[in-house]
């Protein structure tokens, strides 16, 4: 009985021996990744009339495809991308500069309003870095209602749901752009004034944790 037993349990663990061995070299394919991968959004413009019309293009299928409209008829805004989401600051809106704030949400594909910027813009940049929102340029009302040049950093933080001052552009400008490099957001180039353009090589670098 003993040496039955033995017998017994020896071929067991050789049966589950064979059959680790067995998975372990199956040559089975492993799944695609579910990792979302990164495409490109076009959103709005001017051709005429002010163009609510939202494009996506997926480099892996080599196609453009529609998105939901974006809500207003808002021209000269801002957009950056924040994690799975697109964020679009500012703009004008029948003739008048506004603050409003919208975010179209990549996973469920809706646009939802966000809190407003502290004071209207158009004309501006925005990135994001360290899941914030920063907010730079364009033009903004003055005290007697005259359209400016805006020199406040403004950022958003998620979690609070709230923008603030950050910092101060030395060189105030509008259609300038802002690029991520390091830890940093840098501002190029733009229009200062009427006509005036800013050469590249004049930045405003704000640094994460400074103002």
């Amino acid at each position: 009985m003993v040496q039955e037993a033995i017998t017994h349990n020896e071929s067991v663990h050789d049966q589950h021996g064979r059959r680790r061995r067995s998975m372990q070299n199956s040559h089975v394919q492993p799944r695609p990744s579910t990792v979302a991968k990164e495409k490109m959004v076009v959103i709005g413009g001017i051709n005429n009339y002010v163009n609510r019309t939202v494009e996506m293009y997926d480099p892996l299928k080599d196609k453009w495809f529609d998105l939901p409209d974006f809500p207003d008829n808002i021209s000269w805004f801002s957009v950056c991308a924040l994690s799975h989401s697109i964020i679009v600051t500012g703009g004008i809106l029948e003739g008048n500069i506004v603050s409003k704030v919208w975010k179209f949400e990549g996973r469920t594909r809706a646009w939802i309003a966000m809190p407003p910027m502290l004071k209207p813009r158009a004309r501006h940049a925005s990135g994001a870095l360290g899941e914030l929102i920063y907010v730079f340029g364009g033009v903004t009302y003055g005290t007697t209602y005259s359209v400016i040049d805006s020199e406040l950093i403004e950022c958003y933080d998620p979690t609070t749901q709230s923008w603030t001052h950050v910092g101060q552009s030395v060189f105030p400008r509008k259609q300038s752009q802002v690029v991520t490099f390091s830890n940093m957001l840098v501002e190029v180039g733009g229009l200062q004034g009427e006509a005036k353009s800013i050469p590249w090589t004049i930045l405003c670098v704000l640094e994460v944790g400074r103002t």
